[in-house]
């Protein structure tokens, strides 16, 4: 995901692992920055159905869990806390230790050190009954609780991070002196993830996160993105589309705010209008326009032939000056020769070349068979208050669907066996700019 990508070799499988970083280098991010936190998390040394470890290397990777997991999460705020779903995306994460419906102390995130007195009473995480609770603990190092949930009806993973020091009040009505403080002060986030698995570059991943914030069924506005970057209170929006994975990260400092942002953004990803309406397509992904440049024409020759057939759309704006760019162009060619049998050999952005092969039917099937809940992770970070409210506010849309196997096996990515043990020379061409072409002539008129 993103820059963060990296290979290696297992001799104990004989297969290349991905070790792919959450941080930064996304294929399309809304607000112009990645998001910061963990990196370099192995997502191929966990089996994400058994829960242990694939290799000898598996002790490895509870610790740097512990490291990096929760640090991103307490150190970073908001931003990092998004980060730690954007992680969990790309898998269940083996987290040995933990234990059913209480603390656990022999956790590998630790449950001892820092200063002396009485540690803050840890929250009880809230329970719901749409929802089974499968383990919490506390981490006392960084005065925080997590829990994992999952939904009895769709099997989709929720995960939640509450603070120590806030409010332990599991009544989300009561909204008491202590819960009011604690909510100014703390930043709440949110975020919602899919594993997209693209089986071609015409990037329909990322034009499918580009349209479903174009517009909802209870939000029927042309962009609901730009008008909750106006008009909200909300201290990070995003959605960013990586290799495997497409998150829609969220948060907020006010309580009332923070459950309106979460609330557009599931109507976003479940209800989406671009499902039904072509233009949304169009729009976002590409279409034919007519180039009516005037520098270009000349008045009263008589010609008018309306300007040239040219392709437009957001990603392909957005994707045709990536390649343009001879950084982007190498780490894109180096991936496809890298996994040449993995998702990873597509370009989940899009290449200019590919996208105008994208159809309105495949865009369809490819949300109907990637974003249900069944395939989805669900974070939050806030107070006992902010937990509660996201598992009603999600469960209100999950109760539309019913468990899907498919959803979550035809998503899953698998090893990538190695094909080559030799280096490869690879040699593309990138676009370059008029300017840069006019340069270079006027170097070689010098020359000569």
């Amino acid at each position: 995901g993103g820059g963060g990508g990296s290979s290696s070799y297992d001799e104990t499988e004989g297969i290349a692992m991905a070790a792919v970083g959450v941080g930064g280098g996304d294929e399309d991010d809304e607000d112009g920055g990645g998001v910061g936190g963990v990196s370099n998390f192995s997502i191929a040394d966990v089996d994400i159905h058994d829960r242990q470890p694939r290799n000898p290397r598996g002790a490895d990777v509870v610790s740097v869990l512990k490291r990096r997991l929760i640090a991103g999460a307490a150190v970073a705020g908001a931003l990092s806390a998004a980060a730690i779903s954007l992680g969990l995306a790309s898998g269940r994460v083996s987290i040995p230790g933990f234990t059913v419906g209480r603390s656990s102390s022999s956790s590998p995130f630790g449950g001892g050190g820092g200063g002396g007195g009485a540690p803050p009473t840890p929250p009880t995480p809230p329970t719901h009954p749409s929802y089974a609770l499968e383990y919490t603990s506390v981490i006392s190092e960084y005065d925080l609780t997590v829990a994992m949930y999952r939904h009895i009806r769709t099997d989709a993973e929720f995960f939640a991070v509450l603070p120590n020091n806030g409010s332990n009040d599991g009544d989300y009505n009561n909204n008491n002196n202590n819960g009011q403080q604690q909510q100014q002060r703390e930043d709440k986030s949110f975020g919602i993830s899919f594993r997209t698995n693209p089986t071609d570059s015409t990037g329909v991943a990322h034009i499918v996160e580009h349209s479903v914030l174009s517009g909802s069924r209870k939000y029927p506005v042309k962009d609901p993105f730009l008008h909750l970057l106006k008009g909200s209170l909300q201290t990070f929006l995003n959605a960013m589309t990586y290799a495997d994975r497409t998150v829609y990260p969220v948060s907020s400092r006010n309580r009332q705010d923070f459950r309106n942002l979460v609330d557009v953004y599931l109507d976003a990803v479940y209800h989406p209008r671009c499902v039904e309406e072509e233009w949304v397509l169009k729009q976002e992904g590409w279409r034919y326009e007519l180039d009516d440049d005037d520098n270009d024409s000349d008045a009263g020759d008589g010609d008018d032939d309306g300007g040239e057939l040219v392709l437009r759309g957001v990603v392909m704006s957005e994707m045709m000056g990536a390649y343009s760019d001879p950084d982007e162009v190498m780490y894109r060619t180096s991936q496809t020769l890298l996994f040449p049998d993995t998702t990873y050999r597509h370009d989940s952005g899009g290449n200019p070349v590919d996208i105008p092969q994208l159809t309105f039917d495949k865009f369809r099937d490819f949300y109907s068979r990637h974003y249900h809940p069944t395939n989805s992770k669900t974070y939050v970070n806030g107070d006992v208050h902010d937990v509660l409210m996201a598992l009603e506010l999600v469960d209100s849309y999950l109760i539309e669907y019913e468990f899907d196997p498919d959803a979550r096996s035809e998503s899953t990515v698998p090893y990538q066996m190695i094909k080559f043990v030799e280096p490869k020379r690879e040699r593309r061409p990138y676009a370059a700019s008029s300017s840069s072409s006019s340069s270079e002539e006027d170097d070689d008129d010098d020359d000569e």
